[in-house]
């Protein structure tokens, strides 16, 4: 009679598992950078800005999403794959925790939207240097390295962390200099001109707030990815979704109430805005869950080199000397992040 054995996997392997080795999905990152700093080159070109007029996203967020759907859900058709159509937009949101993670998200995005129109307008009235306060939002990115490594035991080599930290030297040296060309001195009493303390420390502090959100939202989604088995892309959908419809809401409201801001121009770059930043959440929470997230979101913020590049081409206004240098260091990070 032959007997039945079983490899015993010893006790170490078991309370720590081999976790496989994460790649960077730096191509998805990088066209994410490019979308993002795209958007937000549409958004400058917004007539009157307001937070009424910051609402009309909804209309690239929601179309584009809906487009993006349907075209899953003819696939899977073509596919010969059982699905209904309203299973397809809601399958997933059957499941409470799930729901509850994407109104979080849609409330979360909201809230960045806002607060970041809140904290330019606070510098704009006090005469603050709104750039400085800019740098903040880099600080996400140190988060995440400490999260992703503690949380999902994200290694990154030596290389990788230098190319995070040239990253945001370079991203620094950009959003400082966001003025054009100055000279010297100058740059240096813009960054000195700081407006009233209390003010400064009221902007630096919604900065971080906006900054800890950003991070949030990433988190958040590699976790119900993992535990949860919400793929990244139909979680950025479904947020897209219930935060559009909350501004067609507010939108709605401001219609009736006769917004003067309400023109064809502004609902044009809108849904512009808003259907490029759409497709940047979709890139970079794919990449950022299903690859290393750190280096991945300091690739995506190196956006603001697109909105500098665009604005020189459309505007006729040539990059400072302190912005090519911030050019050169962020290139030199991505590099060292992609080769680490």
């Amino acid at each position: 009679m032959k007997i039945l054995t079983a490899k015993i996997q010893p006790l170490n392997d078991l309370e720590n598992p081999i976790i496989p080795k994460q790649k960077l999905f730096w191509k998805s990152s990088l066209a994410a950078a490019l979308l993002w700093g795209s958007g937000n080159f549409a958004l400058s070109l917004i007539k009157n800005k307001d937070f009424a007029v910051s609402c009309l996203v909804w209309t690239g967020f929601v179309i584009t999403s809906l487009i993006f759907q349907l075209c899953q859900f003819a696939i899977a058709k073509k596919n010969k794959v059982q699905i209904s159509l309203f299973g397809k937009f809601f399958e997933q949101l059957y499941h409470r925790q799930k729901l509850c993670h994407t109104i979080l998200r849609s409330i979360n995005y909201f809230l960045v939207i806002w607060l970041t129109i809140l904290i330019a307008e606070i510098c704009e009235t006090s005469h603050v240097n709104f750039g400085l306060i800019i740098c903040v939002f880099s600080s996400s990115i140190v988060f995440q390295v400490i999260i992703f490594r503690l949380k999902f035991q994200e290694k990154l080599s030596k290389l990788k962390i230098a190319g995070i930290l040239i990253i945001i030297t370079g991203v620094i040296f950009i959003t400082l200099s966001s003025q054009g060309n100055q000279t010297y001195e100058d740059f240096s009493e813009n960054f000195k001109s700081s407006g009233d303390k209390k003010i400064i420390i009221l902007a630096i502090g919604i900065a971080l707030i906006i900054a800890a959100l950003n991070c949030i939202r990433v988190v958040q989604a590699k976790y119900i990815d993992q535990y949860l088995d919400y793929p990244p892309i139909q979680f950025s959908l479904d947020g897209a979704l219930i935060c559009g419809g909350f501004q067609a809401i507010i939108s709605i409201y401001y219609v009736i109430e006769g917004h003067p801001n309400y023109s064809g121009f502004n609902y044009l770059i809108c849904f512009i805005a808003g259907a490029l930043l759409q497709g940047q959440s979709l890139l970079s929470l794919h990449a950022a869950v299903k690859g290393l997230a750190a280096p991945c979101s300091a690739i995506v913020n190196t956006h603001s080199i697109v909105s500098t590049i665009l604005i020189a081409l459309f505007t006729g206004i040539i990059p400072s000397i302190y912005q090519i240098i911030g050019f050169v260091i962020t290139l030199l990070g991505v590099l060292s992040a992609i080769l680490g």
